[in-house]
């Protein structure tokens, strides 16, 4: 769960706890032990909220984002090893194909939809 906090905090900017935990799907009384543990490791900081001083912001120091960073490069490594280990050659080509496939539609979903007449995609039609 560690990761995954520095995760939203590093992707969503310093957030208060309340809104940390139903993001991690917590109740805030939860989620006090990670923050203390990784507050202890100087992964995080806490800050008075400047619009709400009864409340606080919680922060990724670098020492977090370096962490995170570490934790994704070991994820790599073992997915680097397990697909080296376990699947043929054609098997990783194929996985390499669909990776792509699934990158050209993240992207193709975050830019504006445009319809094209005749394009033949309209009211739920596939390629096949």
């Amino acid at each position: 769960m560690n990761a995954s906090v520095l995760a939203n905090l590093r992707h969503d900017g310093p957030l208060s706890p309340t809104l940390l935990a139903a993001i991690e799907g917590l109740q805030p009384q939860s989620l006090t032990r990670v923050l203390n543990e990784l507050e202890q490791q100087g992964r995080i900081v806490r800050s008075t909220n400047q619009r709400d001083r009864r409340s606080q912001d919680i922060a990724i120091t670098d020492l977090g984002v370096q962490a995170l960073d570490e934790h994704v490069r070991e994820g790599n490594r073992w997915l680097a090893s397990a697909l080296e280990s376990n699947l043929t050659p054609t098997e990783r080509g194929l996985l390499r194909l669909a990776a792509d496939l699934m990158l050209r539609l993240a992207e193709a979903a975050s830019q504006p939809v445009a319809h094209h007449a005749g394009s033949g995609r309209e009211g739920g039609e596939t390629e096949s």
